[in-house]
C-alpha cells in the first residue's frame, strides 16, 4: 500500500517532507548517543509507512538494507573475543569489514601489518575470527602506546582536532603495552614494535604484506607508513584505512587521496568511514 501523501498537491507535500526530515534527523541523534536503541527507533517508524524500518542504526550510520554478517558466527566470534579482550565496542559494520578484508587477505602472499594497535581490538578481532594459529604467518603491531607525537600533527590537528585536550588523548594510549602483550600471549606470530611510526618501520624487516591497517588518527604518520609499505605489499593485497572518511579526518583523506594519486591507485569510500585499497 502506498503512502496517502503521493495524492496531496506539492505545496502541501513539500513542509511535510521537511517536517519528516527534520524528525528522522532528531530520533537518528538520539540513536548515535545511545539514548534510543534500533527496536525503538523502528516502533516510531512504523507509525507511517513512508518511513522505512532501519536495521541497522550506529557510528552515524543507519540502513535498512540486509544486516545478516551481525549474526554471522565467524565474525562474532572475532568481535566478542575482541570485546571481552579489550573491555571496549567498536561498531559493528565497521569491524564486520575489517574481519571481510582480512580474512580475503589470507590468501595472499605475506604478513598481517597493523599501524595503531592501542589496546588490541581490531588484531584481536583479526586473529580470533581467522583462527590464527592455522595460518603460517606473522602479524607486527605498530604502535607507540605512548599517544600521539606533538610533533607530528598539522596545526589543525593540533589546535582543532585535539586542542587543548591532546594531553588528555595521550593519557588515554598509555599504559596498555604490556596489558596487550599479555592478552596476545597465545599468538607467539603477532609481533610487538614499539614506537612512533614512521621511525619505528625500519625496526623489523617484513619483505612481503597481505593485509595492512592504519589507525594513527594523524595524516603525517599514515600517509608515511602506507608509503613505506607500498612496495612491500603483494598483488592482491588488502589495505583497510581506519579513519578515511571520518568526521573531522578531512586532512588525512587529503593525504591519503594525493599519495594513491602519486602511486596509481584509488581508495574506495565505505559508507563506514573507512577507506579500501587492494594492490593490483
Amino acid at each position: 500500500m502506498r503512502p496517502l501523501t503521493r495524492y496531496l498537491p506539492e505545496p502541501i507535500k513539500k513542509p511535510l517532507r521537511t517536517i519528516r526530515s527534520r524528525v528522522q534527523g532528531t530520533l537518528m541523534k538520539q540513536v548515535f548517543r545511545k539514548e534510543m536503541t534500533v527496536a525503538q527507533l523502528n516502533r516510531l517508524f512504523r507509525l507511517h509507512r513512508y518511513w522505512y524500518v532501519a536495521t541497522y542504526a550506529d557510528n552515524q550510520l543507519i540502513s535498512r538494507h540486509n544486516c545478516d554478517f551481525m549474526t554471522d558466527e565467524r565474525f562474532l566470534k572475532g568481535h566478542r573475543f575482541a570485546q571481552q579482550m579489550t573491555a571496549q565496542e567498536r561498531p559493528m559494520w565497521s569491524a564486520y569489514l575489517l574481519q571481510w578484508a582480512a580474512r580475503q587477505a589470507v590468501t595472499v602472499e605475506g604478513d598481517f601489518v597493523e599501524c595503531g594497535t592501542a589496546r588490541g581490538f581490531a588484531a584481536a578481532s583479526i586473529v580470533a575470527s581467522l583462527d590464527w594459529q592455522r595460518h603460517h604467518k606473522r602479524f607486527f603491531l605498530f604502535d607507540s602506546w605512548e599517544g600521539l607525537l606533538n610533533g607530528q600533527l598539522t596545526d589543525y590537528e593540533r589546535t582543532v582536532l585535539y586542542g587543548r585536550g591532546l594531553d588528555g588523548v595521550n593519557q588515554s594510549y598509555t599504559g596498555y603495552y604490556e596489558e596487550v602483550q599479555r592478552a596476545f600471549s597465545s599468538f607467539p606470530s603477532v609481533v610487538f614494535i614499539k614506537g612512533y611510526v614512521p621511525e619505528s618501520l625500519s625496526r623489523v624487516e617484513i619483505p612481503t604484506v597481505a593485509f595492512l591497517h592504519l589507525d594513527m588518527n594523524a595524516v603525517y604518520p599514515e600517509v608515511e607508513a602506507l608509503r613505506h609499505f607500498w612496495p612491500r605489499l603483494s598483488r592482491g593485497a588488502w589495505v583497510v584505512l581506519d579513519d578515511y572518511g571520518q568526521p573531522g579526518r578531512g586532512e588525512q583523506k587529503q593525504g591519503m587521496d594525493r599519495l594513491v594519486e602519486e602511486l596509481g591507485c584509488e581508495i574506495f569510500a565505505s559508507p563506514t568511514g573507512q577507506g579500501l585499497i587492494i594492490k593490483s
